[in-house]
């Protein structure tokens, strides 16, 4: 069975282009469980969601680690999160300090499992590794599973990001 047929592909780094392609689909929801999120990633769904004219009605739900450790040591990119959360309203940021998986679900269409942060190391200069799934019955069962990771997790909110974002800008002038 060639991976066309079964719904599978492998995905190689660099994956930012498949990651592009993601972006493009969804119409109602994109799903993304990432433990470390900056900047360089978080414009390119903007740049998506604004160009498709969703971004008033997509839902983006982003599963992530918010610990201010992260912030702090340059993983995390908090005022990228809060940017993200201002200019698209149906942002639900859940914060989840388990969080390992790299998963991103565009609809019922296509959903990418790898190695990959959204960074720009992880898109672009790492050696990542991962599948790329287009068959609707295997992502909406991986749509699901994040969705119930998210029940794990504590919601959070724009507002508290941003503020948590602040206090870590005063916080990096200390180290």
């Amino acid at each position: 069975m060639s991976p066309a047929e079964s719904g599978v592909s492998l995905l190689r780094s660099p994956w930012v282009a498949t990651l592009e392609k993601l972006l493009s689909l969804p119409d109602e929801q994109l799903t993304i469980a990432c433990p470390f999120v900056k900047r360089f990633a978080t414009e390119r769904i903007l740049a998506q969601i604004e160009r498709r004219q969703v971004r008033q009605s997509v839902r983006l739900l982003l599963v992530t680690d918010l610990r201010p450790e992260s912030a702090l040591g340059g993983s995390m990119d908090l005022s990228a999160i809060s940017e993200l959360g201002r200019r698209v309203p149906g942002l639900e940021l859940t914060h989840l300090p388990s969080i390992h998986a790299k998963v991103y679900v565009a609809d019922r269409k296509m959903a990418i499992i790898t190695s990959g942060n959204l960074t720009e190391p992880g898109l672009s200069g790492n050696v990542e590794y991962g599948v790329t799934l287009v068959e609707e019955a295997m992502v909406s069962e991986v749509r699901s599973d994040i969705e119930r990771y998210a029940t794990l997790g504590a919601k959070v909110s724009v507002e508290d990001v941003a503020a948590l974002s602040e206090e870590m800008l005063e916080l990096s002038k200390l180290f």
